[in-house]
């Protein structure tokens, strides 16, 4: 009890805290109904992707991308179809999530050292070039490290940046939406979008699965209805 008390007061100093700042064009009450929560799911229930955490496949590209994060030397390898997988010098420290949005067009990745997301321009080889920051993410006090690890988009094109104090929702301009509290206190290890309707978002933590109902929908679904 005492430690949800804490986690939703952090969530809201950084939700606030956004508001404060930022201009909202996607306020959170677009994102998430006037109700609902985190239910634990079974064993049995849908399986929770990984991509997101350390994979990305891109769909649309003529030759097929996939993008690894090696998390043990902390590298980012590219593997253009049956070709051998080469390493991508970016200069991100500790890089830790990855998806792509803007029609695939531009990669976003997440640096658990640091409070950034950054993005890039995905060339037609799957080269990655013109770093920006994209994102500055909430953090209480003067911590620095984010300790990000999962990266999600949705159906409008927003990031959802999974971090200990959070899930944090960045419009297509790198504004922030708002911030999902999270259902305990350990590191979220995966997130999807998962549901009939691609209208549940999905993760894992602390090796349990839970799963929430959104207005918004995995990629390439229509916005539910409020």
């Amino acid at each position: 009890m005492k430690y949800s008390l804490i986690l939703f007061l952090s969530s809201l100093f950084l939700l606030l805290k956004s508001y404060c700042c930022f201009g909202q064009d996607m306020p959170l009450h677009e994102i998430i109904p006037q109700t609902g929560w985190w239910s634990e799911m079974k064993q049995s229930d849908n399986v929770i992707s990984t991509e997101g955490l350390t994979t990305l496949k891109l769909r649309f590209s003529k030759v097929p991308f996939q993008y690894d994060i090696h998390l043990s030397d902390h590298s980012i390898w590219l593997k253009r179809g049956d070709e051998k997988p080469i390493k991508l010098e970016l200069g991100i420290p500790e890089p830790a999530g990855l998806v792509a949005i803007h029609h695939e067009g531009t990669m976003m990745i997440g640096d658990a050292s640091s409070k950034y997301l950054w993005a890039f321009r995905i060339n037609q080889d799957g080269s990655l070039v013109n770093p920006e920051k994209y994102a500055t993410l909430r953090l209480p006090g003067r911590l620095l490290r984010s300790d990000v690890s999962v990266l999600l988009t949705d159906n409008r094109d927003r990031t959802y940046a999974a971090t200990p104090y959070g899930i944090q929702i960045y419009d297509p301009t790198g504004r922030m939406c708002g911030v999902l509290t999270l259902p305990l206190k350990a590191i979220v290890t995966s997130m999807s979008w998962g549901g009939e309707e691609g209208d549940q978002l999905q993760i894992v933590q602390g090796g349990k699965r839970f799963s929430r109902p959104m207005l918004a929908k995995r990629p390439g679904q229509n916005q539910k209805k409020k």
